[in-house]
């Protein structure tokens, strides 16, 4: 009688090349969710410049902010799972391709592998001083969260006070 493995006749390249590809998927999904709600609240943005009634105004900033907020909730499941399967690939190396650490490399490596690259590449004063903020690692995914909610918050300033000259005032400023 044979044991097989859960995973089938899959050997370890090829699992490992599936967690790469899903996580992969996983943040493609999330750029294409971001910029449609991006677009969509931009076209929101393009629609007020259209028309005159404060009522109207107000329609189209009650469509900002459930967009908004349905884009804050977007990049929230986005998130989830992206780090679901980053994790994921992360257990995956640590327990069968040791030493690896493409994934699985904890945060002290992996800010030291930034800071050699960013000291290696040779720039000056104001590139060293610019890329200096970059050895620390930051979110994109929380730069997107941090988006919607700046659109929520003027969509329910406009709702507040729905004026197209305040807009247009406030662009042109």
């Amino acid at each position: 009688m044979s044991t097989t493995q859960p995973h089938g006749d899959l050997g370890t390249e090829s699992l490992y090349r599936i967690l790469i590809d899903t996580r992969n998927l996983e943040v493609n999904l999330f750029w294409r969710r971001t910029n449609y709600f991006l677009v969509l609240n931009s076209g929101i943005v393009l629609a007020i410049f259209y028309v005159t009634k404060s009522i109207h105004i107000r329609v189209f900033a009650a469509m900002g902010i459930l967009a908004s907020l349905l884009w804050f909730w977007a990049c929230l499941a986005s998130k989830y799972w992206q780090t679901f399967w980053a994790e994921r690939l992360a257990e995956f190396e640590r327990k069968n391709l040791t030493g690896l650490d493409f994934f699985s490399a904890n945060a002290a490596r992996r800010d030291a592998l930034v800071a050699q690259g960013i000291g290696a590449e040779g720039v000056g004063k104001i590139e060293t001083s610019i890329y200096g903020l970059a050895k620390q690692c930051r979110s994109v995914s929380f730069s997107m969260l941090l988006l919607s909610i700046v659109f929520a918050l003027g969509w329910l300033a406009l709702l507040v006070r729905p004026s197209r000259e305040v807009c247009v005032r406030w662009l042109l400023k």
